[in-house]
């Protein structure tokens, strides 16, 4: 959280001294960084604790928290080329598919644990 709220500072000084827009990259560092990291780590818990396992983050959870701040640089990366109008737009396709990839990942690890209360493998 404090990156972002950083990263958002100097953005904002960026967008005021360039004139230029970085496509709200304040909020988005910080609903990504922050709120994702959350929703991931606190969803895992909860959903091993009350399916009776220990919430311990095993390989593929951690793997799932690296491809989170992979999510936030691509994101990163997307703000810098729309305010410096590269012509690289396709990477709000790639920080968007790799949100979704996320979640997708997530649901598939630890969706029969929260619908069904199965053990984990």
């Amino acid at each position: 959280m404090p990156a972002a709220l950083l990263f958002g500072a100097i953005f904002q000084l960026g967008e005021i001294f360039l004139n230029t827009s970085f496509v709200f990259v304040d909020r988005h560092l910080l609903a990504l960084g922050f709120l994702t990291t959350i929703i991931i780590g606190f969803g895992t818990r909860v959903t091993l604790g009350h399916s009776g396992q220990p919430p311990q983050a095993d390989a593929i959870t951690l793997k799932l928290f690296y491809l989170t701040q992979i999510v936030i640089g691509a994101r990163l990366l997307y703000s810098i080329v729309f305010g410096f109008d590269l012509p690289m737009l396709w990477m709000f396709d790639v920080s968007l598919s790799l949100w979704l990839l996320l979640f997708i990942f997530w649901g598939w690890k630890f969706g029969p644990v929260l619908m069904f209360g199965k053990k984990e493998a």
